[in-house]
């Protein structure tokens, strides 16, 4: 799969590309977003170095809930977008801020097994 920008529609056009996977290949790419979900934009998008930079110092913890809760979202097939960039006041901000937005629901029941519904939205607030 060829890399896309690191934009609103850049990511819009992955995830359209990512869709078009059968279930077995959509998951890898699940697993691989979960498994190392910094590396896995990296793999995906493509980044300034600026970019790459700051991705790189963002927290482990971070990363790690957010490449979670992607991975969940992209497994389903669920609505999944970008926006970029919301202005903040820098009197109130001093840095970028990462933001997840979901309403990703899971359900599960033991005649029809789990459903997924929701939507998971990355917003990045600047100064």
């Amino acid at each position: 799969m060829a890399q896309q920008p690191f934009t609103e529609e850049g990511v819009s056009l992955k995830i359209a590309e990512l869709y078009d996977l059968s279930d077995p290949a959509l998951q890898l790419q699940a697993d691989a977003a979960k498994a190392n979900f910094r590396g896995w934009l990296q793999n995906q998008f493509i980044l300034d170095t600026d970019q790459v930079g700051y991705l790189n110092n963002i927290s482990n913890d971070w990363i790690n809930d957010t490449g979670g809760q992607f991975s969940i979202a992209l497994s389903y097939r669920l609505p999944i977008s970008l926006i970029r960039p919301v202005r903040i006041d820098p009197n109130d901000f001093s840095s970028k801020i990462c933001r997840t937005d979901s309403t990703v629901l899971l359900e599960y029941n033991s005649l029809t097994g789990i459903a997924a519904s929701g939507t998971f939205s990355v917003q990045l607030f600047v100064p």
